[in-house]
């Protein structure tokens, strides 16, 4: 759902109609790095990374956070001063852009902290009562007809930090649809050559800032766990989700992409580590029994929950689908696996089944943790 970025009034009416808080900035789309240049300040050292990146990783799935030039409306930016620019690979969007001839301030099309859209029927069920019109790219009998979303996720938000002695850091904010070792790698080209200073990368997980130190399968069986207020669009405590906070780049809060009034829970196997999506905010251990105690809707990867019992034959599981057997498979069907499960009939929550540390994983394993805002299970 997208505004003009230059101008202010248009961008506030898409906060309002998606019901996001304007601590939370908005990614402005561009048809080409060019196009991008007038709402950036770059630096002679950080003008040639911007330009690597984007000619190694646009059009597609990459964000790139840098200085905001003077003239970029703050609201764009959650007065922070930086913003967030992208090329979207959809010949639909690139088209859409060269005609708009302003750069486009669009977060995805669904209310705020709902599960992110990855088809106009999504869209239409969150904003079909808001004055949207939706260009819809399955539409067989248009000439940009190519499928939405083929990488099912959003993109990876990548911070270009200038440091002042010469060279710089890339630092992940956000897992997505670029895997981080494609960043490192990214990096290793940004400069460093001739003695000049080098460039690194790294990935800054925020789910610390919700996580105690020590967060891991508990040793103990732990108390019941506690039940989230329910939200429209996902759940999760307004003061634990630090919406109150200017954020730095989309998609950092603990509770967001949340099927709407069910509770979610990540589920991990005996002996398992706590893997690529956080070691849990809230941890506690259950029996399959215990887990199954109320209906549950089950969305599975590789099966394994099915193998440990929890699968469409148990009288508790109400609802039963598995993502596949890869990466790229479970990414593009995790969003819409997540607005299926909300309307199986009589399900009560649903437990999720990430990834672990398998390569290429990382953006799948961060949405489902913040679906269920942290909260993670180990099967007894």
């Amino acid at each position: 759902m997208g505004a003009s970025a230059l101008d202010e009034a248009a961008i506030r009416r898409v906060f309002q109609h998606k019901g996001r808080p304007l601590t939370d900035p908005l990614i402005v789309h561009v048809p080409s790095a060019a196009a991008a240049l007038p709402i950036l300040s770059l630096t002679p050292g950080t003008r040639p990374v911007f330009e690597l990146l984007a000619r190694l990783f646009w059009p597609g799935g990459l964000t790139l956070v840098l200085p905001a030039a003077p003239s970029t409306p703050p609201l764009l930016t959650a007065n922070t001063g930086w913003v967030g620019v992208r090329c979207p690979s959809h010949p639909l969007a690139l088209r859409l852009l060269s005609l708009c001839g302003v750069p486009v301030a669009a977060p995805s099309a669904n209310k705020f902290g709902h599960v992110s859209p990855t088809s106009a029927r999504h869209v239409l069920a969150d904003l079909g009562e808001e004055p949207v019109y939706v260009l819809d790219g399955e539409d067989r009998k248009e000439a940009f007809a190519v499928p939405p979303c083929q990488l099912g996720i959003e993109s990876t938000v990548v911070k270009v930090v200038e440091r002042a002695g010469g060279g710089g850091e890339l630092v992940v904010l956000r897992q997505g649809a670029v895997a981080a070792r494609e960043i490192e790698r990214a990096a290793a080209k940004c400069g460093g050559g001739g003695g000049a200073p080098p460039w690194t990368a790294r990935v800054e997980s925020n789910h610390a800032r919700f996580n105690p130190p020590d967060a891991g399968p508990p040793e103990e069986e732990a108390q019941p766990p506690r039940k989230r207020r329910k939200q429209s669009g996902g759940g999760g405590r307004p003061d634990e989700n630090h919406q109150d906070e200017n954020q730095s780049a989309p998609g950092q809060l603990l509770t967001h992409y949340a099927p709407a009034g069910l509770e979610c829970s990540l589920v991990r196997l005996p002996g398992e580590s706590a893997g690529g999506g956080g070691p849990g905010h809230d941890v506690s251990r259950r029996t399959a029994a215990e887990l199954l105690a109320e209906p549950a809707v089950v969305v599975d990867y590789q099966g394994r929950l099915a193998e440990a019992g929890i699968n469409g034959t148990h009288p508790g599981v109400v609802g039963y689908k598995n993502l596949g057997a890869d990466p790229r498979a479970a990414a593009r069907g995790l969003f819409a696996a997540l607005r299926w499960a909300e309307g199986v009939p009589g399900g009560r929550r649903v437990l999720l089944r990430d990834l672990g540390g398998e390569e290429g994983g990382e953006g799948v394993n961060d949405r489902m943790y913040r679906a269920a805002s942290g909260k993670v299970v180990y099967l007894d």
